[in-house]
Order: structure tokens, then C-alpha cells, then sequence
């Protein structure tokens, strides 16, 4: 299995793996089906400083993004982030 020495490695490494090229943001739905994690978008007002969160329970995965906040840039920076935490968990 591959061990990556960096955050930034080893996203290169899950995007190259899946045949990903260029901006990655149009295929965060894919890589997550792929790895079965359930993604749900919901507008949580009274958690404004929520971005996102990576949740597991037992073998079950999920990605929540809280799109109270509007700026889809910034979800889709919160998207990449959670899946960045559940790939570098994979080498723990």
C-alpha cells in the first residue's frame, strides 16, 4: 500500500489512483462513492462556524458540509479537506 510523507503526496497519489486530472473540485462526489462515504449537504445556521466534518460510525463514513456558508469555493475547500482526513487516516 502506498505510504505518503505528506498531505500533499498523497492527495497527488488519490488523484492520480482515480485518473483525476486538472481541477479536482467536479469529482469530490465520485472519490467519495468510490470510497462508500455518504455526503450530506445541509444548512446548519446555529453552527456557523462549522465548515464540515468527516464522521464515522462503526464502518460506516460520511462527509457533512454546512452550506449556511453561501461561497462554494469555500465548500468545496471544506469537501476536500474532509476527504484529506479520511485518506491520511488510511496510513494510520
Amino acid at each position: 500500500m502506498f505510504t505518503a510523507n505528506t498531505p500533499s503526496s498523497k492527495a497527488k497519489w488519490v488523484l492520480e489512483t482515480m485518473g483525476i486530472k486538472g481541477v479536482p473540485a467536479p469529482y469530490f462526489d465520485d472519490i467519495a462513492r468510490q470510497e462508500n462515504i455518504k455526503v450530506k449537504r445541509c444548512s446548519l445556521p446555529s453552527e456557523k462556524d462549522l465548515s464540515g466534518m468527516l464522521i464515522y460510525r462503526g464502518e460506516m463514513k460520511g462527509i457533512l458540509i454546512n452550506t449556511y456558508i453561501e461561497n462554494i469555493g469555500r465548500q468545496n475547500f471544506t469537501f476536500a479537506h474532509e476527504l484529506g482526513h479520511y485518506f491520511l487516516k488510511q496510513n494510520t
